[in-house]
C-alpha cells in the first residue's frame, strides 16, 4: 500500500498562496481579531451560497472558539500521511477524522450507493444534509462536534450561550431528519456570520492598488469536507451530499484514526496517487 503526504493548504480552488493573504502564517490572535472585524460588516447573510472557509488547522481553530469550542482541550490538528508511526504520533483518543479532498467524477458518484438506507442507520448517528453552497467546512465541522461523546463534550463544549449550544438544543438526533438539520443551518445566522467571518478574514488579500479583496461567493470551489466519525462501534463516513451516512466497519475510539485512515487509503488515495489536492486533520486533545 502506497502511503503518501496528505496535506492541503485550502479549500480553495486557488492553491497559490499570497503573501499578503491573512491566513495560517499569522499568529491566531491576528487572525481572531481580522475575523471578529470582519463580523462587524456582515449585518446581511444570503443563502444558499457562502464564501468557502480555508482548511488550515489554524483557521479552523479559531473558527471551533468562536463557535464555543474550548480548543485548549480539543482542537484541529493536520495529520501529514497515513503512515501508521505518523499515525501514533496523534494524541489520542481521536474524535473525529475530516478528509478535505478534490471532487471528480470519479469519486463523485461512484461511492452513493455505499449509503446506508434509513432503516439500517444507526439512530445514535448525527448526520445532517449540505444544501449551502460551499458550507462543507461547516458542515465537517458540526459533523465531527456533534458525534463526540458525552464526555468529552463536557469537557471542551461550553456552558455559557454559544452558537453551539444552540443549534445543538435546536437539532438533537432523535427530533430532527438530516435535512431538517440543513434547514436549521440555512435559518441559523448566528453561525453564518461567524463562517463569513472566518472565511473572509482568512481569504482577504491586499490589492496593488492596496484595496481589500475576496473570492466572490460564486467563485467555482471543487474541495469538499467530509467526516469519520466511531458511534456505538461503528465508522461511520458522513459527507453531506451523500443520502445518508455510510458505515464501514466496526471500530473503537482507539482504532478510529487507523479505520479512517485505511479507507481513506483505499478509496482516495490509492485511485489517483497524483492528486495533491488531499488532506487529512483529526479532532483530539490538545497536548
Amino acid at each position: 500500500m502506497n502511503r503518501r503526504n496528505t496535506t492541503t493548504t485550502s479549500n480553495n480552488n486557488n492553491n497559490n498562496t499570497n503573501n499578503n493573504n491573512i491566513s495560517s502564517n499569522q499568529p491566531q490572535s491576528q487572525q481572531a481579531s481580522a475575523a471578529t472585524h470582519t463580523m462587524t460588516m456582515m449585518n446581511s447573510i444570503s443563502e444558499p451560497e457562502w464564501f468557502p472557509i480555508q482548511s488550515n488547522p489554524a483557521t479552523l481553530n479559531i473558527y471551533l472558539q468562536l463557535l464555543g469550542w474550548d480548543t485548549t482541550k480539543y482542537h484541529i490538528l493536520t495529520v501529514p500521511s497515513t503512515e501508521s508511526w505518523v499515525l501514533d504520533l496523534i494524541p489520542q483518543p481521536v474524535c473525529a477524522v475530516m478528509l478535505i479532498y478534490a471532487i471528480k467524477e470519479s469519486n463523485n458518484t461512484s461511492r452513493d450507493n455505499l449509503a446506508e438506507t434509513p432503516a439500517d442507520l444507526d439512530k445514535d448517528v448525527w448526520y445532517m444534509k449540505q444544501t449551502i453552497g460551499n458550507a462543507c467546512g461547516t458542515v465537517g465541522i458540526l459533523h465531527a462536534l456533534a458525534n463526540v461523546s458525552e464526555d468529552i463534550r463536557d469537557i471542551a463544549l461550553s456552558e455559557e450561550p454559544s452558537a453551539l449550544n444552540n443549534f445543538f438544543e435546536s437539532t438533537s438526533t432523535g427530533t430532527t431528519s438530516s435535512l431538517e438539520k440543513a434547514r436549521c443551518l440555512e435559518s441559523n445566522h448566528e453561525i453564518a456570520h461567524l463562517h463569513h467571518a472566518i472565511a473572509i478574514s482568512s481569504n482577504f488579500s491586499i490589492s496593488p492598488s492596496l484595496g481589500l479583496s475576496s473570492p466572490p461567493v460564486s467563485d467555482k470551489v471543487d474541495i469538499h469536507y467530509i467526516t469519520f466519525v466511531h458511534v456505538n462501534g461503528g465508522l461511520y463516513e458522513l459527507d453531506g451530499r451523500k443520502p445518508n451516512p455510510i458505515r464501514h466497519c466496526n471500530t473503537t475510539d482507539v482504532r478510529l484514526l487507523d479505520d479512517a485512515c485505511r479507507v481513506i487509503q483505499k478509496d482516495f488515495l490509492d485511485p489517483d496517487p497524483s492528486e495533491e489536492r488531499l488532506g487529512i486533520q483529526t479532532l483530539c486533545p490538545n497536548v
